[in-house]
């Protein structure tokens, strides 16, 4: 582990510095215009790009994979449902990975950061909502990758909340998949 990151996850801390850099002209107008297109301020997109370095790049230099979305579609409809089931395991193991590596606690907070944040927003899974509804917490997970990848969705989010709360249910259809824990 990488022990200056250990417990790092996020904007923990309230301050920050100010640091200058020099890079190529037409690199600040390709950030211009990124930033114009996302509605931020360059500043504000090369804080978010240092961020997705350190929380989710550093953990894995050479280790993923990325495919455009249509043939990872064409590909994960060819798997067996019955294979998708049987990786149940290896799935709660790198939800666990994913926290312990970062230095974080085993938690309902930290596994919610791990699935928004590593799984949602960097490796692009899915759009993670989180709502808690008076005596409900849903988590709705919106994809477009179809059946198939909403099964593994869902086996992956089984593999690990039954054992944070024993009255979660999950259901899918070809888009989403969702979670409920139900009130105490």
């Amino acid at each position: 582990m990488r022990g200056s990151y250990s417990g790092v996850t996020d904007n923990q801390s309230k301050s920050s510095v100010a640091r200058s850099f020099r890079l190529p002209e037409n690199w600040d107008e390709m950030l211009n215009e990124e930033a114009q297109r996302k509605g931020v301020t360059v500043s504000s997109l090369l804080t978010q790009m240092v961020r997705k370095h350190l929380v989710v790049d550093t953990f894995y230099e050479n280790r993923i994979v990325v495919l455009p979305g249509e043939l990872f579609r064409q590909y994960i409809d060819k798997i067996d449902p019955d294979d998708i089931e049987n990786i149940r395991d290896y799935c709660k193991s790198m939800i666990s990975a994913e926290v312990f590596m970062r230095g974080m606690s085993y938690d309902i907070h930290s596994i919610l950061w791990v699935l928004d944040e590593v799984f949602g927003n960097y490796y692009g899974w899915y759009k993670l909502s989180n709502h808690d509804l008076g005596n409900e917490r849903r988590l709705y997970l919106q994809h477009s990758y179809g059946e198939s990848w909403s099964r593994f969705l869902r086996t992956f989010l089984e593999s690990f909340i039954h054992e944070l709360d024993a009255n979660a249910t999950t259901e899918s259809d070809s888009y989403h998949v969702v979670a409920r824990k139900h009130g105490e």
